[in-house]
């Protein structure tokens, strides 16, 4: 397994410092295009937004139904010591992280 690695990580060095070799040679005349960056990464992240939008919820609804389903097939004892609303709070909590994320990508203008 290592000798496999090792092989892989000895292409992916020669492929990198490669390609850097190449880029500098021809980088000479080059500059930044900002605005056709911004529309670049606008055009990747809309569409995964819009998504995220209507998604999440999607799933936080399913794995919190999925959660209490499970809970129910535990024994008295387990589902004393693990109650089910602590893990519908988590998944909960990780929706609204990740539906906040929209708000924040347009207040840094992405």
């Amino acid at each position: 397994m290592k000798n496999i690695r090792h092989k892989v990580s000895a292409a992916i060095t020669t492929v990198s410092v490669t390609a850097l070799n190449v880029m500098t040679t021809h980088a000479e005349g080059l500059t930044f295009n900002e605005g056709a960056a911004k529309s670049l990464v606008e055009t990747f992240f809309k569409p995964l937004t819009s998504f995220l939008l209507w998604f999440v919820p999607l799933a936080a609804l399913a794995a919190s139904i999925w959660v209490y389903i499970k809970w129910t097939g535990k024994d008295e004892a387990e589902q004393e010591q693990k109650p089910w609303s602590k893990l519908v709070v988590k998944i909960v909590t990780g929706a609204v992280v990740v539906e906040a994320l929209s708000a924040i990508m347009k207040v840094f203008g992405l």
